[in-house]
């Protein structure tokens, strides 16, 4: 995964990367095909904000945070409606469906069942 940093009046430094890094590493559970991830980091008077832009093979989550107290705050706001949004992808693409072949199963255990209940055609009328 490529990542991008975006800084607007802020530095960027290597904590803030280093924190970025392992919460995007997470997405890595959600989508397998994650293309890149772009994260802009903007300091206004005294309130920070974060955006993460994850771009994956069908899919691009946008996570938006704002926080007062510091950088870290905005980051984690953002990473959670990022995750959200991959969260609720991932679902609406899972196959919910068992099995394809449940139906076939199905069918030979009637017949099974059928076969079982069924009476000889030898056997004498018990009285």
């Amino acid at each position: 995964m490529k990542i991008t940093y975006t800084g607007q009046n802020i530095k960027v430094g290597a904590e803030v990367k280093k924190n970025l890094e392992e919460k995007l590493s997470r997405f890595e559970k959600y989508s397998s095909k994650i293309i890149e991830a772009h994260v802009i980091l903007k300091k206004e008077k005294i309130v920070y904000y974060a955006e993460i832009s994850v771009l994956a093979k069908n899919i691009k989550a946008v996570g938006h945070g704002k926080a007062a107290e510091n950088i870290f705050a905005a980051i984690d706001a953002a990473f959670l409606k990022a995750e959200t949004q991959l969260k609720k992808f991932r679902e609406k693409t899972k196959d919910h469906h068992k099995s394809v072949n449940r139906k076939s199963s199905i069918r030979k255990g009637l017949k099974l069942v059928k076969a079982d209940t069924a009476e000889p055609e030898d056997s004498e009328a018990l009285i």
